[in-house]
Formats: structure tokens, sequence, C-alpha cells
């Protein structure tokens, strides 16, 4: 039996109904890609998306009344005109400029932002004290456009050590990555709960960028040294630097390697250091 989609004038007939390669494969029992490939040797075109997507009901073509995109333009942005039509931001861009409609720039729709108030900003992050992701929240935004938007208004951004010691103050959670703690940052964890020593983890003090993996009061400072994460040379002088930083600013200074953590003599040492 001959094949239905060797046949030009059926192939057409076709693709005029608005099937799509799909669609048409099933019909003559071959996949898609045949039906592509015989498509383009008989110089025939597929059918646009938006053809397709109108014969399932699930676009309108609205976009390409003039006096109907230039109105929706004035309040919403291409994505949101496509997503209501039912067809991709590029093709409400493509008939803004058919139209001749002029193109708003990427910060137009960025002009009832609450982040874009210095009183907003100064309000909830100076006398809140929310974070920069709590107000990127709030905003519908990003902490990066926040913090941009408030160095761009004169608005003094706090750094992570100041943030870090303000929270904790507060009673707040001051973990980086509260939910991923590593395998040996638990042990040291449980050895400081099991003889009731009450710590901070990933703690950044004021004056420093530089987070520690615990901070146990008045001034004790312990890192873990893992194999994994502090086995190069950018990590090894890193740590360096910590530690300087750390006794030069007065703070008592522990640190506890992976390879000392197999026995029980790091807790030994651990809690007559901080006794």
């Amino acid at each position: 039996m001959a094949r239905l989609h060797k046949n030009r004038d059926w192939l057409k007939a076709r693709i005029d109904e608005g099937l799509t390669n799909e669609e048409i494969g099933i019909l003559a029992g071959v996949t898609f890609t045949v039906i592509s490939k015989t498509r383009s040797k008989f110089g025939l075109q597929a059918n646009p998306l938006d053809i397709v997507a109108r014969r399932h009901g699930i676009i309108d073509t609205r976009y390409r009344n003039r006096k109907w995109l230039e109105q929706q333009y004035t309040e919403k942005p291409t994505s949101a005109i496509g997503k209501e039509c039912g067809v991709a931001d590029t093709t409400i861009a493509r008939w803004l400029h058919k139209h001749k409609i002029p193109i708003h720039s990427e910060t137009y729709w960025d002009r009832d932002r609450l982040y874009r108030s210095e009183e907003w900003l100064r309000q909830k992050y100076c006398v809140e004290g929310l974070t920069l992701i709590e107000m990127g929240k709030l905003a519908a935004s990003s902490a990066m456009i926040i913090r941009k938007w408030m160095i761009r208004l004169g608005v003094p951004v706090k750094s992570r050590g100041d943030r870090m010691q303000e929270r904790w103050l507060a009673g707040k959670p001051t973990c980086v990555n509260p939910g991923q703690p590593t395998t040996l940052e638990n042990r040291v964890a449980g050895a400081l709960t099991a003889f009731d020593i009450g710590f901070v983890p990933q703690f950044s003090p004021v004056g420093t960028e530089s987070v520690y993996d615990f901070f146990v009061e008045p001034d004790c400072l312990i890192e873990v040294q893992g194999k994994h994460w502090h086995k190069d040379d950018k990590s090894k002088k890193r740590d360096k630097r910590k530690k300087v930083w750390a006794v030069d600013n007065g703070f008592r200074f522990f640190e506890i390697n992976e390879d000392e953590m197999n026995g029980i003599d790091w807790i030994v040492r651990l809690c007559r250091w901080l006794v």
C-alpha cells in the first residue's frame, strides 16, 4: 500500500487543516521526522505555532489588532499579553514592531516597584530589620535587585557580619545554610549539645565577611577542617586568613581536623579548651 504522506496533495491538505507533523504522522503511520523530511522535499511549509494553537482553541489573535495591542501594552508587558493570548512574548514583540508601537525599556515595568522608594527601603531594612531576601519577597523581586536599589538610593547596606551579629543578638537564625550542615559539623554540634554547651552555627563576626562553623560565648570560634572542602591551596590560604583575623581581633580559635575525629580525643580536647 502506498504511503499517504508521499502524496503531495494529501500532505498539503493535512497541513491546510492545521495539523502538526506529529498528527499527520499518526494518520500516515510514520514518525513526525518522516513527515518533516517529506514536507521539506515537497517544498511545503509547516503550520506556524499560532495556527496550530488556534485550531486547538488555546490562543486568540487579538494582538493583531493595533488598537487593542497598544492599549494592552500600556498596562502590561509582552510576556503577560502573550500568556493571555496563548503565544510567545516574541510573537507579541513582532506585532508591536509591525504596528510601529514604541517599545518600552526594560525598566519601564519596574516604575511602580516598592524597592524604588527610598522611604520604603529604609523602613523595611533599617527600622523593621528585614533581610534583603525578605524584602525581595515582599516586592516580588530578588535580594540582588533590592541591594542594587539601596546602593543607588544611598541606603546603607550592612555587611554580612553585621547582619549575622544583629540576628544572633535578636535570637534569630544565623545559619548561612541551616538545612545542609556537613557530617563533621553535625558531629561537633552533637558533642556541644551533649555537654550542654550553647553555640551559634555558621557565625560571622562583626568586621569580617568570613563565616566560622561555630561560635561559643563569650569569644570562642570553632572551625571544622574536612578534607573535601579544605584540601586545595586556595582553601588553605582562606583558612589561614580566618585564623589570623580571629586571633588578631581577640577571639579564641579552635580547629578540628577530620583525621582526628575518628576517636574521642578531640571531644576531650574541645571541652577542656572551652573550660
